[in-house]
């Protein structure tokens, strides 16, 4: 399929020795920053890459925290398209024409021109239904903290029990990452309503898609708080709709999509291993998951750091499970066992 029109010209790339402190106020303005010589794409930095606040940006070069994205060109159908974004959570991924990028392609361009003529339901099928909260009064080391725990981007803010705001990555990058902010101190000394987001964008359960899909793509929020009647609902985010996509074009009630960057991947294995969780859920209702594995630089007895994060995607309730092991097995056993565990908690939601 030739996506030629969807491809936006203007990508901005940066020298892998370049300091990261160097590229801060280039990713203001820039969702995605392309590490690139002459020679090597080294991968793509977010603003998530600034999870590791308090650390001294000026010794890091740019490279050693590139994040490897998956290469998109006009033999990638809209599938693996749609795969690849999900598997890198980018809003920008590059476009190969004769091994040369010559531009990226956006996820709203995605979500405009493949995942809106194809995708006929409402926003209550789609959104997450287990939102993260989080007070006005708490600080943000325990924001970061429940991002990373739950694999997520943004969280509720509450004040006395009343919606008061979100809370994003974003949010966060934009307040601290700038002078000597940067320190551990400064996280949790700062609370959440000092740096939360106070206009919400939000949507009705009941609306279709569509009009969800043009909030998203509007260029003001990646996510939509759900509500309804003054009660929250659920969060609406984009990969909640590119992943609803996935699996609309599963036939099967139950299936299990990894995506992984992971060498010599053993699919049926991991496959097995997620599979014995069907027994956990209705035969008569579709439940999706989504397994994505990275890998972290650190070893432990030659076994390599294993991030695992699952989202389950069900009519009643999508979840979000992350972990870290040592070794594929471990982290995908600790997963597992997590997810057993608050579905137990949680029987009630889940049957």
């Amino acid at each position: 399929m030739d996506y030629k029109n969807l491809v936006e010209k203007n990508i901005y790339f940066v020298e892998p020795d370049e300091q990261l402190s160097k590229i801060i106020n280039k990713l203001r303005s820039e969702k995605v920053v392309f590490v690139k010589d002459k020679t090597k794409l080294y991968g793509a930095i977010s603003k998530k890459s600034f999870m590791l606040l308090g650390t001294d940006l000026s010794k890091i070069k740019v490279k050693n925290i590139a994040k490897s994205v998956p290469e998109l060109s006009k033999k990638t159908t809209p599938q693996a398209m749609v795969e690849a974004f999900v598997e890198s959570n980018l809003e920008k991924l590059p476009y190969f024409e004769n091994k040369d990028i010559i531009g990226y392609i956006s996820r709203n361009k995605v979500l405009e021109n493949i995942i809106l003529p194809e995708l006929n339901v409402t926003v209550e099928e789609v959104m997450s239904k287990n939102v993260v909260f989080i007070n006005v009064n708490d600080n943000i080391a325990q924001v970061l903290a429940l991002l990373k725990e739950h694999g997520i981007k943004k969280l509720v803010a509450l004040d006395n029990g009343e919606l008061a705001g979100v809370i994003t990555i974003t949010n966060i990058f934009n307040y601290f990452v700038s002078g000597d902010r940067i320190n551990l101190d400064n996280l949790r000394n700062t609370k959440v309503k000092d740096v939360m987001k106070e206009d919400i964008i939000s949507i009705g359960p009941s609306k279709h898609i569509s009009d969800a899909i043009k909030k998203l793509t509007g260029g003001k929020t990646s996510s939509l708080v759900v509500h309804e009647n003054k009660d929250i609902k659920g969060i609406l985010t984009k990969t909640d709709i590119l992943e609803k996509y996935l699996a609309t074009q599963k036939k099967q009630n139950f299936s299990v999509q990894i995506t992984s960057k992971l060498d010599k991947l053993p699919v049926d294995v991991v496959n097995k291993k997620v599979e014995q969780l069907s027994r956990f859920f209705r035969d008569d209702e579709e439940t999706h998951i989504f397994v994505h594995l990275t890998l972290g630089n650190e070893k432990y007895k030659g076994s390599p750091l294993v991030h695992c994060r699952l989202r389950i995607v069900s009519p009643r309730n999508s979840e979000n499970i992350s972990v870290e092991g040592w070794g594929l097995d471990q982290a995908i056993e600790l997963a597992i066992q997590k997810v057993k565990r608050r579905i137990v908690k949680e029987r009630d939601t889940f049957y």
